[in-house]
């Protein structure tokens, strides 16, 4: 199996809680003696073996294997790419079944990583995430007073869309921000303003 960190949790003494994202499934599995083995690291990408003993315990982590990316020992691209695994755990908290969708985002995003500005990656896998969840609004109403957006928007945590105004936040043409919804393409955006699309990415879905 192949699964993507999102979460490590400290049982007793040196034992692990690890909680993986797979192709079909969000699992939590037991690791003995996970603090000394340095490929458990949140958004890391393993392949691993299950070991049941159907009890009442989790299943165990056997036969952990990291698989590797270019940009792994990049601290830029690591803390960025650690920064949305977090956001997504926390969206996909209360979930165990979940369609290959999310993985296959993961797998994506992390080959190209190491190609493209990290940041941009994420705010684009963001998008294709909204839009999979039916949660990408690309109709121009402001969400505070639910009149028309023309010129100026500013957006709130997943990306809706609100008057400048009517929230006192840093704001974007109307334009480029509905050509990147459609397109899922920050080529237009200049990096200080991905520097704060990324921002709200890290507040969450």
């Amino acid at each position: 199996m192949r699964g993507f960190i999102l979460s490590i949790n400290k049982a007793k003494e040196e034992d692990l809680v690890v909680t993986v994202l797979s192709i079909n499934a969000k699992e939590s599995y037991y690791r003995f003696f996970g603090t000394r083995h340095p490929i458990f690291q949140i958004g890391y990408l393993i392949d691993f073996e299950l070991l049941s003993d159907n009890s009442k315990y989790l299943p165990r982590l056997k036969s952990v294997k990291h698989i590797d990316f270019p940009w792994i020992m990049d601290d830029t691209r690591i803390n960025i790419w650690t920064d949305f695994i977090k956001a997504l755990e926390k969206h996909l908290y209360d979930k165990t079944k979940v369609d290959d969708f999310y993985f296959e985002l993961l797998l994506k995003s992390a080959l190209i990583l190491n190609k493209q500005n990290p940041k941009r990656v994420i705010c684009e896998s963001y998008l294709h995430l909204l839009e999979h969840e039916h949660r990408l609004n690309t109709n121009p109403i402001c969400l505070i007073c639910q009149n028309k957006i023309y010129n100026k928007v500013s957006l709130m945590q997943g990306y809706k869309m609100t008057h400048p105004e009517c929230i006192n936040q840093y704001s974007f043409d109307i334009d480029l921000i509905l050509n990147f919804f459609k397109s899922k393409s920050s080529i237009d955006i200049e990096d200080k303003d991905i520097n704060w699309l990324f921002e709200r990415v890290k507040k969450g879905f």
